[in-house]
């Protein structure tokens, strides 16, 4: 291999790796946010049935989280909405 073939392609190298650098220190527009959420609720048939209805008290508590990021190349969003229900009674 010559010395300019060498040359040449250390140039590239050398020019991929700044691109490289650049794109990874680029800023980055995120947003995020998050709630959280407890209630209380009743309901006189927890079954859905016609006879012999039943009623529960039920307990809830919830999470929702929220990812927004833009770059150059890609756009994200990432919506949880995550909870659970308790049967108090």
């Amino acid at each position: 291999m010559s010395v300019s073939k060498r040359s040449v392609r250390a140039a590239r190298h050398t020019t991929t790796l700044a691109t490289c650098l650049v794109v990874v220190a680029s800023p980055v527009a995120a947003e995020t946010s998050w709630m959280t959420n407890v209630g209380v609720g009743y309901t006189d048939n927890v079954v859905l049935v016609q006879d012999n209805e039943e009623s529960e008290t039920l307990g809830t508590v919830g999470l929702n989280l929220r990812f927004e990021e833009e770059t150059r190349r890609l756009t994200s969003n990432v919506d949880i909405d995550a909870s659970y229900v308790e049967y108090l009674d």
